[in-house]
């Protein structure tokens, strides 16, 4: 195999040669045997070309993630599964943020829905602090994180 490039430590990596990329695939013309697929996969991604995502396929997956998490809410009695499904509610909040960002007008207006996303993705970390340090000084004074077992913060 041939080795025609080196990474930024000098180590080689193996490139296929044109002799060894005319053998694997004969059938391509010599321009669409090599990097001129992947370039043709980055330029789809850029301005005017192919989205991947679509906005129904986001907001499809958004709804899942949160009926997932309500039911995690409704259904589990261990509380660190309930707040493992409250932040699944949240990350499809985000998703939500993030889609529909990409439809904005102009582009001031599409980053408001990456910044929304940004400061919830904030405020859940902060929330899920503050939600375990009460599971654990509950665990710590009761021996159980139970739900249904701890029905009220009264000591």
């Amino acid at each position: 195999m041939g080795l025609r490039g080196r990474d930024n430590r000098g180590h080689s990596f193996p490139v296929l040669s044109d002799v060894q990329s005319r053998r694997l695939r004969p059938h391509l013309p010599a321009s669409r045997r090599s990097s001129d697929i992947i370039n043709d996969r980055r330029r789809l991604s850029r301005k005017g070309g192919v989205t991947v995502i679509q906005v129904v396929d986001a907001v499809f997956l958004s709804a899942v993630l949160f009926v997932v998490g309500v039911f995690g809410v409704l259904y589990r009695r261990n509380a660190i599964m309930i707040l493992l499904a409250i932040e699944l509610m949240l990350n499809a909040a985000n998703i939500n943020f993030v889609a529909f960002s990409n439809t904005a007008p102009t582009q001031a207006s599409a980053a408001d829905g990456q910044i929304f996303a940004l400061i919830s993705i904030a405020i859940a970390a902060a929330e899920i602090a503050v939600g375990l340090a009460i599971l654990l000084v509950l665990w710590k004074s009761r021996d159980t994180i139970e739900v249904n077992e701890v029905a009220d913060l009264r000591w």
